[in-house]
């Protein structure tokens, strides 16, 4: 408990913060949400797309549509019809590095916690997470609602197929050679 105690003052409550910053305190403070002495706050509209991920629209404007799909772009991050932008393989291999310093530090600090799952079970915070995956499971079913709803209104336009999955050299037959097989 000291040590959670000790925890809990890393929390930032700072909401411009870097998101490799919200992801390293995030790391550190996790023993104190398998506590469930910390929770991740479900934002409102979440809330609302966990309620009635299909409910009309609020309103049917092609301006509202669209501010709504913001909202939930805001909250859930980028569609999966939103273009990837192209990154320098610098880049790639600094946010490898970052994703790997900030698995390291969770391990380290939830590695010393003997029996996480139970102890996430018996303390609410599994069943916290599970609220929160649903949470944001409706708001992504919402977001793909409203954007069909814009796209039959003619709101926005509809998002380009994604190229052909390239698939294994299927093996060519031989090519007829006139003559009759013997």
């Amino acid at each position: 408990m000291a040590a959670a105690a000790l925890l809990s003052g890393c929390v930032s409550t700072d909401t411009n913060s870097h998101p490799r910053t919200e992801a390293v305190t995030s790391a550190i403070t996790q023993p104190l949400a398998d506590l469930n002495l910390k929770r991740k706050d479900i934002p409102l509209i979440l809330q609302q797309a966990a309620a009635s991920p299909y409910a009309p629209p609020k309103s049917p404007a092609c301006a509202d549509l669209t501010a709504a799909i913001a909202e939930l772009d805001a909250v859930l991050g980028a569609d999966v019809d939103t273009p990837k932008v192209s990154v320098k393989r610098t880049q790639q291999v600094r946010q490898l590095a970052g994703a790997a310093m900030i698995d390291a530090v969770s391990a380290e600090a939830t590695g010393w916690m003997p029996a996480r799952g139970v102890i996430r079970y018996v303390s609410g915070a599994d069943a916290h997470t599970k609220v929160v995956a649903k949470a944001v499971l409706a708001g992504a079913v919402r977001r793909g609602y409203l954007k069909g709803v814009a796209v039959d209104r003619g709101c926005i336009p509809l998002a380009p197929a994604p190229p052909p999955t390239p698939t294994a050299a299927q093996p060519q037959p031989p090519p007829p050679s006139g003559k009759a097989p013997a």
